[in-house]
């Protein structure tokens, strides 16, 4: 799933041994994460949502979501997997919330 990986980072940012600090907890390999994630994350939910604002939110939110289960995640492909599924639903429920007001 190389899709979401930001292009800008070299690829072995996430190295087994950051992913292992970051199921214990580390904020440092969490941080990690989310400059690796980040930028392909807005982009993808930008092309759903068209809007900077929810953009930048769900982003945040999505980044809150997988902190809140970061012992779960094993591998780079783990917290991508999660990243888009939580953004995705969340970009849902915000446009049929738009398609209802």
């Amino acid at each position: 799933m190389n899709s979401m990986r930001n292009s800008s980072l070299p690829d072995d940012i996430l190295t087994e041994e950051c992913l292992q600090h970051f199921q214990k907890g580390s904020n440092l390999s969490y941080m990690a994460i989310v400059c690796h994630f980040r930028e392909p994350l807005g982009e993808f939910v930008y092309r759903l949502t068209g809007n900077t604002k929810t953009t930048l939110e769900i982003v945040e939110d999505s980044f809150n979501k997988l902190w809140l289960r970061h012992e779960m995640m094993r591998t780079a492909d783990d917290i991508e997997t999660f990243l888009l599924t939580a953004a995705r639903h969340a970009c849902f429920i915000h446009l049929d919330r738009s398609n209802h007001h």
